[in-house]
C-alpha cells in the first residue's frame, strides 16, 4: 500500500487540482490548503490552494495570477520553483515543487537550536533564497522558521510572494505575517520592503542560535510593542553573529544590510559588507512614532475587551472608552518619543567621534 506525506484526504478535499492527482494534505493554514500532488510523469509537486473567501475578492484571481508569474522567475538557488498557477473550482492555486524534509520549526521544537557550524550553512542558503528573491522584485513578506524546509540538498525557503496580493484584498484586515518575525514598519501603513524580510530574516536566525526570540511577550500585543521600542535580546546567540544580527535587526529599515551585503560577509567576499558601527542606538524613526500609538491602543482595548483573539468581548461596553483611552495612550508615547530623541541627541556627538562609515 502505497504512502504519502501528511496526512489522507477528507470528504470536502478535491481529488485533483488542474493536471495533479491529489495525495494527501501537508497543512493548512490561514492562506490556504497544502497538498502533496502528483503530475502526469509522477513527478511529485506541493499545490497550495488557497481558501474560497479569500478567492471571492474582485479582481483577486488576476492580481494572483499576474504575482505568481513573477514567482515563476525567481532563481532556483535554495527556493522551492513554481511550476504552474491557475484557478480550481475559482479558487486559485499555485504548484511548486515538493521538497521532502521537516521544516526549521519543526527541527527547533524537536532538537533544539543548532551549532554553530550548522548556523552559518543556514545563513548562506537562506541569505541566497532571499537574494534572488528580492532580484525578482519580490518581498517574501513572512519570512520564519515555518517556510524553511531543510531538505535532502539544504535549506530551501517557501511561500514567497503569495502574502503582497492577499495584502491588497479589501476584505483582508488587520497586519499580515507573523507578529514575532514582523519588522516595525510592518505594523504601521508603512512601506515594506526587502528591509523587512531581513529583519525577518534576522529574528529566524536569532532563533535557531538561541532557542529564544529576541523580541518576546506573553500575548501578541506585547511582542509587537517588544519590537517598536526594545533593544533585541541575542543572549545565547554566537558573538560572531550576534553583531550581523544586531544590525539586521535596527529599527530604522534604512540602516538594514541588504541580502547581497550579508551573503558577501558570511562568504568572506567582503568582511566590511556589515558595519558594526551600524549597530548603535539612533533616534526613532519617524513611523515608530505612529505605529507605539497604534500598538499602544491595541494593547489597551485588547487587554480589557477580549481573553483572546477568538472569544467574544467580555466588556462589550469597552469599545466606548477607546477614544479617550486611545488619545491619553498617543499623547504618552509622543512625550515618551521626544523624551528618548533628546536622549539620542545627547549619545549622538560621542557616537560620532568612534568614527567609521555609516549606510544611510
Amino acid at each position: 500500500m502505497l504512502t504519502y506525506p501528511g496526512r489522507p484526504l477528507g470528504e470536502g478535499d478535491p481529488r485533483r487540482i488542474g493536471r495533479y492527482a491529489v495525495r494527501s494534505v501537508l497543512g493548512a493554514g490561514g492562506q490556504g490548503v497544502v497538498y502533496f500532488a502528483e503530475g502526469p510523469q509522477g513527478d511529485k509537486v506541493a499545490v497550495k490552494l488557497l481558501h474560497a473567501h479569500i478567492a471571492r475578492e474582485p479582481d483577486f484571481q488576476r492580481r494572483f495570477l499576474r504575482e505568481a508569474q513573477i514567482m515563476r522567475e525567481v532563481a532556483t538557488f535554495c527556493t522551492a520553483r513554481v511550476l504552474e498557477v491557475g484557478v480550481h473550482d475559482d479558487r486559485p492555486y499555485l504548484a511548486s515543487e515538493y521538497v521532502a524534509g521537516i521544516s526549521l520549526q519543526e527541527l527547533l521544537r524537536t532538537q533544539g537550536p543548532c551549532s554553530e557550524s550548522s548556523l552559518h550553512r543556514l545563513a548562506v542558503s537562506t541569505l541566497t533564497a532571499l537574494a534572488a528573491i528580492h532580484r525578482a522584485g519580490i518581498v517574501h513578506r513572512d519570512f520564519k522558521p515555518a517556510n524553511v524546509i531543510l531538505g535532502p540538498e539544504g535549506p530551501v525557503v517557501i511561500d514567497f510572494g503569495i502574502a503582497r496580493v492577499l495584502e491588497q484584498t479589501t476584505t483582508h484586515s488587520g497586519i499580515m505575517g507573523t507578529p514575532a518575525y514582523m519588522a516595525p514598519e510592518q505594523f504601521t501603513a508603512g512601506a515594506t520592503s526587502t528591509a523587512s524580510d531581513i529583519f525577518s530574516w534576522a529574528v529566524t536566525m536569532a532563533y535557531a542560535a538561541s532557542g529564544r526570540l529576541p523580541f518576546d511577550g506573553s500575548t501578541p500585543p506585547a511582542v509587537m510593542h517588544a519590537i517598536l521600542t526594545r533593544e533585541p535580546d541575542l543572549t545565547g546567540v554566537p558573538p560572531s553573529l550576534a553583531t550581523v544580527l544586531a544590525a539586521c535587526l535596527d529599527k530604522d529599515p534604512g540602516r538594514r544590510p541588504s541580502a547581497e551585503e550579508l551573503l558577501r560577509h558570511f562568504t568572506g567576499l567582503d568582511t566590511t559588507a556589515v558595519s558594526a558601527t551600524r549597530v548603535r542606538r539612533t533616534r526613532p524613526a519617524p513611523f515608530l512614532l505612529a505605529a507605539f500609538a497604534q500598538v499602544a491602543v491595541f494593547a489597551g482595548t485588547w487587554a480589557l475587551a477580549y481573553t483572546d483573539f477568538n472569544s467574544p468581548p467580555v466588556y462589550p461596553w469597552a469599545p466606548i472608552l477607546w477614544i479617550p483611552s486611545g488619545l491619553w495612550l498617543l499623547l504618552g508615547a509622543v512625550l515618551l518619543a521626544i523624551r528618548v530623541t533628546r536622549r539620542n541627541d545627547a549619545a549622538g556627538p560621542a557616537a560620532h567621534r568612534t568614527g567609521g562609515h555609516e549606510r544611510r
